[in-house]
């Protein structure tokens, strides 16, 4: 795995799509994203158009999203996941926990 990931804190909606998509292209091939940061739809359209346009193919790229601590509970994290693929419009390689919650970690895992 790539030792530099290119962070989507704050980054939204076109912004978003703008500066993932310029990372790309500048030679960044892990991008970090999460729940949190409501982003995921944007991340996606980006990762989406840099394969369409020939700049990366999918499994050039690492995508790593987080689980939402509200999410941190019995029968919410798999759930968590599946929206999490929904708005990225794909799977990505990696979905952490966002955060330890000591009282929620055994019930997330």
């Amino acid at each position: 795995m790539l030792s530099i990931a290119y962070g989507t804190y704050h980054l939204q909606e076109e912004t978003c799509y703008e500066n993932v998509l310029y990372a790309l292209t500048c030679g960044y091939r892990v991008i970090d994203t999460a729940t949190l940061y409501r982003n995921h739809e944007y991340v996606g359209k980006a990762i989406k158009k840099a394969i369409e346009i020939n700049i990366i193919k999918r499994s050039d790229v690492f995508i790593i999203s987080k689980i939402h601590n509200k999410d941190q509970k019995n029968n919410r994290v798999y759930e968590a996941s599946k929206q999490i693929c929904i708005e990225l419009g794909f799977t990505p390689d990696l979905i952490l926990l966002h955060s330890y919650i000591e009282s929620k970690c055994v019930q997330s895992w």
